[in-house]
């Protein structure tokens, strides 16, 4: 478990915020890299084929 590893303590909820801010970091990348690539989608240039 990422909470063990961490060294985080269960002791008064100490794994729910960890779980939360694992969760919030996640949403927070995911956001980041899906911009990145609808950008990079929307700009690439398409090869025409050759007549």
């Amino acid at each position: 478990m990422i909470a063990d590893v961490a060294g985080i303590s269960c002791f008064e909820g100490g794994c729910g915020y960890f779980a939360a801010f694992i969760g919030m970091a996640g949403l927070l990348v995911g956001a980041i890299a899906g911009g990145i690539l609808a950008v990079w989608l929307a700009h690439r240039h398409r090869r025409r084929p050759a007549a």
